[in-house]
């Protein structure tokens, strides 16, 4: 096995694994932590929606990863075997526009100050944390896509007697 083989794999595990805990991470907030986060009281669940966005800023960060793994797979094997995770890599890649251009204007910066949330009153802050749920599904959906879409490439291509996937 080559050098351009070995990072070639290197690069698909890496985009594999970053795009999984991408997608794990926001199902569990999709399907668990918002919605114990509604049945909170408004001044509560407004706090524990403001921690969460803090603790989860590193998170695009796996996504930056799986972007880049993908376009240097493809880079290192372009046509057949690194287009798919080009494509992948594309799809985790869109996340980040994603979120700077429709998540953040509409749901997020629109309480992201806590004077301003308090200002508008509970219904405001409920109303854009619910659209922010809505927004964040589509980040859901996509990183499992990807992930699943991975998994069964690697599992496919191994299962087929080969090496690399």
């Amino acid at each position: 096995m080559g050098i351009k083989t070995t990072v070639f794999t290197s690069l698909t595990k890496t985009l594999t694994i970053t795009s999984g805990l991408f997608a794990g991470g926001a199902l569990y907030i999709t399907l668990v932590e918002h919605p114990v986060r509604m049945n909170l009281d408004s001044k509560a669940m407004y706090k524990e929606w403001k921690d969460s966005l803090a603790h989860a800023k590193p998170m695009p960060l796996l996504a930056l990863v799986a972007s880049i793994s993908g376009i240097g797979a493809y880079a290192l094997k372009p046509k057949a075997r690194g287009l798919p995770w080009l494509i992948a890599g594309g799809a985790m890649a869109a996340l980040l526009p994603y979120t700077a251009l429709v998540i953040w204007p509409f749901a997020i910066g629109p309480i992201y100050s806590e004077e301003r949330a308090e200002k508008k009153g509970v219904d405001y802050a409920k109303e854009h944390i619910e659209k922010w749920n809505k927004l964040h599904a589509v980040r859901t959906v996509v990183s499992i896509a990807v992930f699943g879409c991975k998994l069964l490439a690697r599992y496919s291509y191994y299962s087929h007697g080969h090496v690399i996937a």
